[in-house]
């Protein structure tokens, strides 16, 4: 028997398989439309495969940033609403903890820089205030600035102009220049990719930043009396 006999359909089918002897001899016919075919259906499951890993992935990072740094569920902008709203909304029945925060985005002078540059302040809360919105600390402090006109450096920023902690930063504040020493550099799941808004796209640290203060520094720079937004965490 010649060697390309044995691959020969009938060589591969029973005896008495008419129905099955059929089919081979089609398949052996149009095999290179099986084989594309073969070959979609391979491509296809291996792209949903690593699209659910991934989905998968992501979920399991999401859901470690929410516990690890008890990450804010629902953030209100109410911009000039007195600090005692976060206590009221804290009452709410099915609400874990709420924390009224400052958030002003205010021009900012960095050694260094050739182009104008825009910070973003976010005050965070004071230590044995609670760990609601904890950063991940890269340099220096913990996650929590010590001290007055001190804050921490969103690491985007502080990599584009190479901040590091005890560097000086100048924020210009309704017309006054203040001083922000720098305590240390942390991220925050908030500010993956900080950008200043919709129409920017260049989120390199080089025209914007965020800046974390505490509660202390904000009053020293902005005044007393009033938050911008409330950061609530729901019960589970």
């Amino acid at each position: 028997m010649k060697p390309y006999n044995l691959i020969r359909p009938r060589n591969l089918v029973p005896r008495g398989g008419l129905l099955w002897l059929k089919l081979v001899r089609d398949v052996w016919r149009s095999r290179w439309q099986f084989l594309a075919v073969t070959l979609v259906v391979f491509i296809g499951i291996m792209l949903f495969d690593e699209m659910f890993t991934s989905f998968v992935n992501f979920k399991g990072s999401v859901d470690y940033s929410y516990r690890r740094m008890n990450m804010n569920d629902v953030i209100f902008r109410a911009p000039g609403a007195p600090p005692e709203v976060a206590r009221r909304v804290a009452e709410v029945p099915g609400v874990r903890a709420a924390h009224g925060r400052l958030v002003r985005d205010v021009p900012i002078i960095i050694d260094g820089s050739t182009s104008r540059v825009t910070a973003r302040l976010i005050s965070i809360p004071d230590p044995g205030e609670g760990d609601l919105h904890t950063l991940l600390p890269n340099r220096g402090h913990p996650d929590r600035p010590r001290g007055l006109r001190a804050g921490l450096a969103e690491t985007r920023v502080a990599r584009y102009y190479r901040l590091e902690p005890g560097s000086v930063v100048r924020p210009v504040i309704d017309g006054r220049l203040e001083e922000l020493r720098i305590d240390g550099v942390a991220a925050s799941p908030e500010t993956v990719y900080p950008i200043k808004d919709i129409f920017q796209l260049d989120a390199t640290g080089r025209t914007f930043g965020v800046f974390f203060i505490s509660r202390g520094t904000a009053v020293e720079f902005f005044g007393p009396g009033s938050v911008d937004e409330i950061a609530v965490i729901l019960e589970p």
